[in-house]
Formats: C-alpha cells, structure tokens, sequence
C-alpha cells in the first residue's frame, strides 16, 4: 500500500533567484490578501458567500488591471494555489461553525477564520503543482540536486541527502525566518517493514529532571536524559536580545540580528525534534505495546515551570510516537492525567496519597519496598495496558474518572459474551444491558508484570483499589473472559478471572 510522504531538502538560490523568489512570495501572499478580502466585502455589505470559481475568474480579470502588472510576472500555478488554500480555509471553518454551532472554543478565543497575512511574516511559501512543469535534476553521486522552476532564471540548487523515491506530484518552496530557503516534495512511496519488536510492553513517565523513565515488561529500565537546548543557549539569547534593542529597527544590522537570533531560535527546534524523534523511533519499534501519560501541558505552561515544559517538548515526543505506533501497527495506550501512578505501589498496589515534587524515592509501608518515582510510575504503566471503555480513563483499571451515570436497568451483564468482544452494543449471543454495565477488556494481560505470580492477578488488585479509592456508589464490572468466582467489597461486586 503506498503512503503520501514530504521530502525535504535545503536550496540554496543565487542572489537573482532569491529576488525572483520574493516577488513569488509577495504575489501569493497578495493573492490570499485578497481572497480574504473579497469573502470579508461580500458579506458585510451583499450577506453573499461567493464560490470560488466566481473569485478565481475575478481574479484573473483583476490581474490585468493598471498597476497590477506584475502578478504576471510570476506562475500563474502557485497564485491559483493560494486561492484554493484560502477557500479551503473558509471551507474548514464553516464546517466547524455548521457542526458546533460558534466560531470560539470553550474559552471564548476566535478559532479558524483566515486572516491576513504579513510581508513581515517569518515563514513565506509557494506551491508549485504538475501543471507547472517543473523539473528536478540530480546527477549520479552529486552532492547538488537541481529545480527548475516556470518564470525563475536558471536552476535552483539543493543539497542532495536522499533520492526521491518516485515522481513529486508537487513542491513546496519555503523562507523561513532564518532567512532559509527549503523545497518540500510530496511523492508516493512504499511503506517500511516495521523492526521486529524486542520487548512486549514499556511504561513512559515523562518529566523534567529525566525527559522519560522507561520501563520494559522483562524488568529493564532506563531514564533518558532531558537536552535543555534553550537553556544552554540562554546566554546567546540575552546578547541577541540586548543588541537587537539597540538597533533602530529596518536597518540593515536590525536585519541581521533579526536572522541571527531566529537561526538560533530554529537550532534549538531542530535539537528538541532530533532527539524527539529518534526516542518515538526507538521506543515504537522495540516494543509491541507502549503506554504513557496524557500530560495538560497547556496547563503546565502557565506555571512557575513553564519555560522548562516547553523545552522538554512533551508533545512532539508523544505525538510522533502516536505516528510511529499507528504506522507499524503497534498498540498505544494513554493512561489518564488524573492517575495517582506516583501514589500507588507498583509491587502491592497500596495508595499512600500524595508526595511532594522533592520526594523522588520512598518505602512502601505495606511491602516495604524502595520506590523510584519515576520508575513506579512508568512500571504502573505497563501493568495499565488493560483497556477500559471509560469516558475519560481509557486505561490502568481502577484509577481515574470513571463513569458516574447509574445503571438505566436492572438486567445483569452478559457473563458467556466471546473474548475480543468490545463495545456498547449487546453482544451477538444476546443479552441485555450492555449499555448499563462497565466492560473490562483482559485481552492485554499477558502484557502485564511478568514478576507477579498471576497476571490477573494484577488485574484483580488493581479492582480492589478501585474499591478502596472510589465512593460508595455500587458499580458492576463485567469480564469479558470467564470467570471462576465472584465477591462483593465495599459495596462493588467483583470477578476473578482465569483463562478461556
């Protein structure tokens, strides 16, 4: 099955293309201008919603007006281009408006209208289609690959570091702040064989003084040590910042100390997604199943360790991961923000309650084991494989916001329903109340602590936690293996599991 992938490349224009190449940039970014400003004047004083093959037409009339000239001057391609970019646009924030019925999230901020965009923009792009015939040359074992474009004198160059694996169907040409020049090609190819996975299960618990502690379901554990590359460069920063005061803004040297501390600002970028990237590669391609937290790193951002959250680039960590599992066909589990993992022990699942930040190692009063916190946290996690079809927590049975409606009828669960089966809907053998009942999926329990003498055993401690941490409100759990017996505790009713 073939996939749609970006290769990117670094160009490097001659000081003629880089001028050919800002009034192709200026000329699209007019072209979304107005765009946004034909749809803004069509609605405010006619309440009409043009279609884009009306403003297409338009615009090609408006090409030809007096001053106006140089539009034509570049590809018609890219312009038309920018035009269907900007209605697509429009097109994706009327589908949110038709589907949620406002234009603001839940705190009140505007969300998706297109706006303007500014020459003094950083970033400032082209889109260049088949239509536009444009060619790419590479000669056996060159350094250089070549770009030639409809309407820019000579070819372009491009640092050559991977063959293209088939014919570009478009390419992207980019300024960035840096003052950099990037060509994105978007080509079809085939799939990599996923590596051969070496662990069955990992725990991930992110944090500050180690990026993540890994724990893997034979034992093994590690901690990755976090990069802090905006906080080396911190000093550098400070210098730019304080030069960049001085300038009298548009000069020359204004300029040049604009580009200097933006190619700072996109080294520590490209350090945070380099080892980003290759911790997602490593951790998705060596296990079959991989678990970590669902971490509010908005919310994090607005405290006292924001600066440090931001450099620890959580997000792009678990986001490529996410990618990674879905494309090797690798199972990901998110365990719920809310789960107490530094409260519980991971070798007898008592809770304690809460710890300070400054406590990261402490003793189990019940078994007497010494704790990491990192660690059992992490370990907590591939014991929380087990899947449940809450509404908030989807993993780690018994722990955080589980469903508060009552049952709508009194009709027990199916207790003879196949193994694999999961959903709402009843199961095919019959049966009522499946809607009415919590369903535990025990098909991830081989993917549990191999060190417990009982992997559903796990699963059954795990149930008697919830018992203990919840409120008294009853709720039944039905297994979705067989079940040899059943017990009743602080007013839950409760399965121990064995295998079909």
């Amino acid at each position: 099955m073939e996939t749609v992938r970006r290769y990117n490349y670094r160009m490097y224009p001659t000081r003629g293309q880089r001028m050919a190449l800002s009034r192709l940039f200026g000329a699209c970014r007019y072209a979304w201008n107005w765009y946004v400003r034909q749809r803004l004047t069509d609605w405010n004083f006619n309440r009409s919603r043009p279609s884009y093959a009306e403003l297409s037409a338009k615009f090609n009339r408006t090409k030809t007006e007096p001053g106006l000239e140089w539009l034509t001057g570049v590809s018609a391609v890219p312009l038309a281009q920018s035009l269907r970019q900007c209605e697509k646009a429009y097109s994706a924030f009327f589908r949110y408006v038709e589907k949620h019925g406002c234009h603001v999230d839940h705190k009140g901020r505007p969300l998706g209208y297109p706006r303007f965009k500014s020459r003094h923009c950083g970033e400032q792009s082209a889109v260049f289609t088949t239509s536009a015939r444009f060619h790419v040359r590479h000669d056996h074992n060159a350094r250089w690959m070549f770009l030639r474009l409809p309407k820019i004198d000579g070819e372009i160059r491009l640092r050559w570091s991977r063959d293209l694996p088939s014919r570009p169907s478009s390419v992207t040409l980019m300024l960035h702040a840096d003052g950099t020049y990037e060509a994105s090609f978007v080509v079809k190819t085939e799939p990599k064989a996923p590596p051969k996975p070496r662990h069955n299960a990992c725990g991930i618990d992110m944090g500050l003084e180690s990026l993540a502690s890994i724990v893997y379901s034979d034992g093994t554990r590690e901690k990755v040590a976090p990069l802090r590359a905006l906080r080396r460069a911190e000093r550098k920063l400070r210098r730019l910042d304080k030069e960049l005061s001085r300038r009298q803004r548009g000069s020359n040297n204004y300029s040049k100390t604009r580009q200097a501390k933006a190619r700072l600002y996109a080294r520590i970028g490209a350090q945070r997604r380099d080892l980003a990237y290759k911790l997602a590669s490593r951790v998705a391609g060596e296990n079959q199943a991989v678990a970590m937290e669902t971490l509010c790193v908005k919310g994090l951002m607005r405290t006292w360790m924001g600066k440090s959250v931001a450099d620890a680039a959580w997000s792009t960590f678990t986001d490529r991961v996410d990618e990674l599992c879905a494309q090797w066909d690798r199972k990901v589990v998110h365990i719920d923000r809310w789960c107490p993992s530094s409260q519980v022990c991971s070798q007898c699942g008592r809770r304690d309650g809460p710890k300070p930040l400054d406590v990261r190692e402490w003793e189990c009063p019940r078994c007497g084991a010494f704790l990491d916190r990192d660690y059992n946290a992490a370990r907590r996690g591939t014991r929380g494989v087990v899947k449940r079809p809450w509404r908030r927590c989807e993993t780690e049975a018994g722990f955080g916001r589980p469903r508060r409606d009552r049952p709508r009828s009194g009709n027990p669960p199916n207790r003879d329903a196949p193994l694999g089966w999961q959903g709402r809907d009843p199961p095919p053998s019959g049966g009522g109340g499946s809607q009415d009942w919590e369903l535990a999926d025990f098909e991830a329990c081989e993917l549990s602590d191999p060190h417990m003498p009982d992997p559903y055993e796990c699963v059954v401690n795990d149930l008697r936690l919830l018992a203990e941490d919840m409120d008294k409100e009853p709720r039944h759990m039905g297994g979705l293996v067989r079940y040899d017996t059943a017990y009743a505790l602080a007013g839950f009713e409760y399965l121990t599991f064995r295998k079909d």
